[in-house]
């Protein structure tokens, strides 16, 4: 490409937020940025700051930088894309985000690997925002149905009868509710009731995989926090704002409370019961009308 910076076989280059690499001192880039009198780190700052990718490469060496938490999904695509084309020897990946730390790889295929990891983690933080509470921030019984919902839990300390817990979601959740085996996160059952805008998806949920929800970024996110409840024994509150991709009507906001419930039925199988209302604000909004 036209105007990249050479240092002996080295190459300089940037990757943009969607996905076009750019010569590192490209003056059209500069332009389309409104840079052209920018007197800091330019490439520094597009990767520290709008998700760009900065990519030095020689015959057999790559060093990659990029933020984590910000780097754009486009970009990542585009940086697979060439190191499947050209395979250099040696990998660098640096971390601008803060902490300065390096991970080296001998191989494109771990480092797409990594990159893969990265791009998917950094797409989470992007959609789905939960704020973990406390129990005690539950309402009473009365005024607050996840409240009930724990209150039943903790009578029987997890030993819960599944159909109990079907007819309590009925009686105070308007049926919202997810119920998963937690040897293999199949789908035992699934409330009516949950806002999901895909009926096509809700209709052939069970028994299926969370993973078949499709959308990685929240359904690796909603593993990690069932494996997490699993693992301490322990409900879990949270209230949660999601961008949600669904296969048949694509990207849809959901915002509500949930509890997540580790529980043992009476045959000594394990399962995960999740209880869902609207999110808190907006429950007291609708009190308010």
């Amino acid at each position: 490409m036209p105007g990249i910076e050479h240092r002996g076989a080295e190459q300089q280059q940037v990757i943009d937020e969607q996905g076009v690499m750019w010569p590192a001192c490209s003056d059209e880039l500069r332009r389309r940025l409104f840079c052209m009198d920018y007197q800091g780190n330019l490439t520094g700052d597009l990767v520290r700051n709008l998700g760009f990718i900065a990519l030095n490469t020689s015959p057999r060496r790559a060093i990659i930088r990029l933020n984590a938490r910000a780097v754009a999904s486009p970009a990542v695509a585009a940086l697979l894309y060439w190191l499947d084309e050209h395979s250099p020897e040696h990998i660098v990946i640096s971390y601008d985000d803060g902490v300065q730390l390096t991970e080296t790889f001998n191989s494109s295929a771990a480092a797409m690997t990594r990159l893969s990891a990265i791009e998917a983690q950094a797409e989470r933080a992007r959609r789905v925002h939960p704020q973990h509470l406390l129990l005690t921030d539950l309402g009473t019984e009365r005024d607050d149905p996840l409240a009930r919902m724990f209150a039943y839990w903790r009578s029987t300390s997890g030993a819960c009868d599944i159909t109990k817990l079907y007819a309590l979601a009925n009686e105070h959740l308007a049926n919202r509710y997810i119920a998963v085996n937690s040897a293999d996160f199949k789908i035992l059952d699934i409330g009516a009731g949950l806002k999901i805008p895909d009926q096509e998806w809700m209709a052939r949920a069970r028994q299926r995989h969370i993973y078949d929800q499709m959308d990685r970024a929240y359904s690796a996110w909603a593993m990690e926090c069932y494996r997490a409840a699993i693992a301490s024994g322990r409900p879990d509150l949270a209230e949660v704002k999601a961008q949600v991709y669904w296969p048949s009507t694509g990207k849809a906001p959901m915002s509500y409370r949930r509890l997540l419930m580790p529980c043992r039925a009476p045959d000594g199988s394990h399962f995960l019961f999740g209880a869902n209302t609207a999110a808190r604000a907006e429950m007291n909004q609708s009190a308010a009308h």
